[in-house]
């Protein structure tokens, strides 16, 4: 008996597909298991931004109120009064913080994911920035699925 011809569809240093297998960052996945493949983009965790933006929210109204003159008592406080300069300093590292926040929430590049589906589970097989790899990479497997 003779074992079928092995034809090769992708290759390089992370994936190789073959009619027979998928061999992905180490992980086996044997063509006659593989029912769907698909590549999706992962969600970006903006937590970080948005800190960012609140204590630079919450700075830059702590130092304006500082700016509020004190009618009641005539109290210098240590941002207000006559140390105004630190009132001005601080404003500028709140807004510095807040533009520092949306930078970083608008900058961050997405991540895509390669997803191999068998009919008992779903895995998650390869993460990267560039989308176009990993649609070369389900576009061989694709390919070879016909010819298993």
């Amino acid at each position: 008996m003779t074992l079928p011809q092995e034809y090769l569809y992708f290759q390089d240093v992370n994936a190789t597909v073959t009619n027979q297998r998928v061999i992905i960052a180490g992980r086996f996945y044997p063509t006659a298991n593989i029912t769907s493949v698909g590549v999706t983009v992962l969600p970006r965790n903006n937590t970080g931004g948005w800190v960012m933006i609140a204590v630079g929210v919450l700075t830059s109204l702590c130092f304006l109120l500082s700016f509020v003159p004190d009618t009641v008592r005539e109290v210098r406080t240590l941002t207000g009064g006559y140390f105004t300069s630190l009132g001005i300093i601080g404003l500028v590292i709140g807004l510095g913080l807040i533009a520092g926040g949306i930078l970083f929430m608008t900058l961050r590049k997405p991540k895509y994911l390669l997803r191999i589906g068998s009919s008992y589970l779903e895995s998650d097989a390869l993460i990267s920035p560039d989308r176009g790899y990993l649609e070369a990479i389900a576009m061989a497997i694709n390919n070879a699925l016909p010819r298993r």
